[in-house]
């Protein structure tokens, strides 16, 4: 395995991270630093990681009147809603997290998606670069996720992620990247926010050619699409044929 690649980097940044005190009191302060970008202030949907360095961060999304969207386990049924004032002031806590996100929440079929307007996306990361490529904990799902909300149109254009690291740093070196992966406008730490050097903003996609059957269809919003994208194709062939047969 070379030494530049993401398992490598994982199992090193993951074992310096546990080392770390105090994951609350950095996500309190990361959350004051959210609050400071002006494209959460513009925001009135914003996605957001379940992960628990930015439990404060959902807190504060539900408290300051914004919609916030969050994704199922493992993306099997979606994501959940959790609408602008739909949650009890003395609740918000508990329904930001995961288990009262499953009370609170109304989950949203793929039709439901459209116009959203998601104006922000917030995540967490092990390490980013200045370039803004991000190392996340493997698993793939917010780059995924994030796919699945552009192609069901709930994006509002050029929008921006943002993740938050326990520590400060950029990483210093450029990290190694998939065609999938998420790149980052701004990165949020305890001691402020730092925007990234993207060339451009992502066009994010779903890279079908990357994604086993099994994995497609576990996850409900994924396998619709996959249908839609099939008839799409379908429809297209139909019309190729009908369009040479004039000739």
């Amino acid at each position: 395995m070379p030494m530049n690649s993401k398992e490598t980097l994982r199992q090193t940044l993951t074992s310096r991270q546990s080392a770390l005190p105090g994951e609350a009191a950095a996500g309190n302060r990361v959350a004051q630093a959210l609050r400071g970008l002006e494209a959460y202030r513009q925001a009135a949907t914003v996605f957001c990681s379940p992960a628990p360095l930015l439990l404060q961060s959902r807190i504060n999304i539900l408290g300051d009147g914004k919609n916030l969207l969050l994704p199922t386990g493992g993306l099997r049924d979606g994501f959940l809603l959790l609408a602008a004032g739909s949650v009890p002031f003395r609740q918000i806590s508990f329904a930001a997290t995961s288990r009262g996100a499953q009370r609170h929440g109304r989950p949203l079929r793929l039709g439901e998606l459209a116009g959203l307007d998601v104006g922000l996306g917030l995540t967490e990361a092990l390490a980013v670069d200045h370039t803004g490529h991000r190392l996340g904990d493997g698993s793939g799902y917010f780059d995924l996720a994030w796919a699945i909300l552009a192609e069901a149109h709930a994006l509002v254009p050029g929008v921006k992620v943002c993740a938050a690291l326990e520590e400060g740093e950029l990483f210093p070196e450029p990290l190694p990247t998939d065609a999938w992966d998420i790149s980052v406008g701004t990165v949020l730490y305890p001691g402020g926010a730092v925007p990234c050097r993207q060339a451009e903003p992502d066009r994010p996609r779903v890279h079908w050619e990357y994604l086993e059957k099994r994995l497609v269809r576990r996850i409900k919003p994924l396998w619709e699409l996959y249908w839609r994208e099939e008839e799409r194709k379908k429809e297209e062939e139909r019309r190729e044929k009908g369009e040479g047969r004039s000739f």
